[in-house]
């Protein structure tokens, strides 16, 4: 080594530089490219830069089998970091839902449909411990319905959701399509979106009774036809 260079031999030379400088081989997974630090960068910044973008999936891979393998100490680092940034958390938590508010409700639902009995059992243990947080949900659910009529414009059946369309009329559709977007009545959110699915679907059910109609009419008239 002469005045901190390595021999130009070594193949690690430093993209951009004409020596090799003296590295410094840092302690990583052997299936990413070796990181070094060396005293003759000419952009410290960019080779990072270059390696982080060199060595994502392989970083990312790491990381999981890491954290995979140290549970605890995830949880652990994961509890310190929440300690020491506790208020920025909470404020990046508050903007992000208001942001996502649709897709929270959405996934929200959605593990809630897919695991009924894990969702029911922490109902009951948060119920438990509490009671007057869940006083006051449900004086807020009755005060809403109140302000609900109730006109269906069809007929109930199996597997459907009373949708109400404005503050008195309903119409009956499957759970399924109702729960497919968010909407509030009260806040006017997504009703137009909601609405136009339900329509579309009362005249859909319209047209089938009024097809089973013709169909059993045309029955009547070709079985009196024979017996005459």
């Amino acid at each position: 080594m002469i005045n901190g260079y390595a021999n130009s031999n070594n193949k690690n030379t430093y993209k951009g530089s004409s020596r090799t400088p003296a590295f410094v081989l840092l302690a990583y997974p052997t299936y990413c490219s070796p990181f070094f630090i060396g005293n003759d960068m000419v952009d410290k910044k960019e080779y990072y830069k270059q390696w982080y973008e060199r060595n994502r999936e392989c970083r990312i891979e790491y990381a999981r089998k890491w954290s995979a393998e140290n549970k605890k100490q995830v949880k652990k680092n994961r509890k310190q970091w929440y300690e020491r940034n506790k208020e920025k958390q909470k404020e990046y938590s508050k903007k992000w839902y208001t942001e996502n508010k649709e897709r929270v409700k959405g996934n929200t639902r959605r593990w809630q449909k897919e695991n009924k009995d894990k969702f029911e059992e922490w109902r009951r243990k948060w119920d438990k411990k509490n009671p007057e947080k869940r006083k006051i949900i449900r004086r807020k659910n009755k005060s809403k319905r109140r302000q609900f009529g109730f006109i269906p414009l069809n007929k109930h059946f199996e597997g459907s959701h009373g949708h109400h369309i404005n503050k008195e009329q309903v119409i009956y559709m499957p759970a399924e399509i109702h729960n497919k977007i968010y909407h509030s009545v009260l806040k006017n959110i997504n009703m137009d979106k909601i609405n136009e699915i339900a329509f579309n679907f009362l005249d859909q059910q319209r047209r089938l009774k009024w097809q089973k109609l013709v169909l059993l009419a045309i029955y009547i008239f070709v079985q009196r036809s024979w017996q005459i």
